[in-house]
């Protein structure tokens, strides 16, 4: 229940894609912006030992409990990956 019914609501559901790799081609502490072909952006966030690779951009009414990957997001992820670090081999955890 909203404290005050006027007010419109800033914060939606979405869903994302995402990997995770091992973060030794990953040369900076911070994270890095990118812009898909389609001008979307994609992020790769350091953290711990990984980087996180992916996007979240798919609004939903309704949160998902049990989320999957959607293939074609997952290739277009790889597909930045490989435009963004065309020397590095990509390693995929999860």
């Amino acid at each position: 229940m909203k404290a005050n019914k006027d007010l419109t609501p800033i914060m939606i559901h979405s869903k994302g894609d995402h990997i995770s790799m091992p973060k030794e081609f990953f040369k900076t502490p911070y994270g890095l912006i990118t812009e898909t072909n389609d001008k979307r952006i994609m992020y790769y966030l350091p953290w711990n030992d990984v980087v996180i690779a992916g996007t979240t951009e798919e609004a939903l009414e309704n949160p998902v409990i049990h989320p999957s990957p959607n293939p074609g997001k997952i290739s277009e992820i790889i597909d930045n990956f490989k435009e963004t670090f065309p020397n590095e081999e990509m390693k995929i955890l999860s």
